[in-house]
């Protein structure tokens, strides 16, 4: 799948154009929470480590490294600020359920709150576990 770094970015997060391309269409939520979810994973130094030294960067493994997403952090990345409408557990998770090239870990406990929520990691980051929540 084709990937890119965003628009005038020399570093950051790197997005598949054509899986972006489809969940615009196939959901507005979607599509925010995949933007959100690489944007939020891309920590230098916390979640991108050096592989060896002098070698390049890559992910790290450790799920810890990576936050947990309560409820109202996915609602809010999912259908934004503004949004004031009722929403549903099933209707915010499922805007987070099998992006693309990430997995979900659901029942994680958020460490500031001590609310359960998700992990999203990049899939590369998690070559022993299940990609299915």
């Amino acid at each position: 799948m084709a990937s890119a770094y965003p628009p005038g970015a020399t570093d950051g997060p790197i997005v598949e154009l054509p899986a972006l391309d489809a969940l615009s269409v196939e959901s507005a939520p979607r599509w925010r929470a995949y933007l959100a979810s690489q944007s939020l994973n891309w920590l230098p130094g916390k979640t991108r480590r050096p592989a060896a030294k002098g070698a390049p960067f890559g992910w790290s493994h450790n799920p810890a490294d990576y936050p947990v997403l309560t409820r109202e952090d996915r609602r809010r990345l999912a259908f934004g600020e503004a949004d004031t409408k009722h929403r549903t557990k099933s209707e915010i998770d499922d805007a987070f359920r099998d992006l693309p090239s990430l997995v979900t870990l659901e029942q994680e406990i958020d460490p500031r709150t001590g609310e359960i929520g998700f992990r999203i990691m990049p899939a590369e980051a998690t070559p022993d576990r299940d990609q299915t929540p």
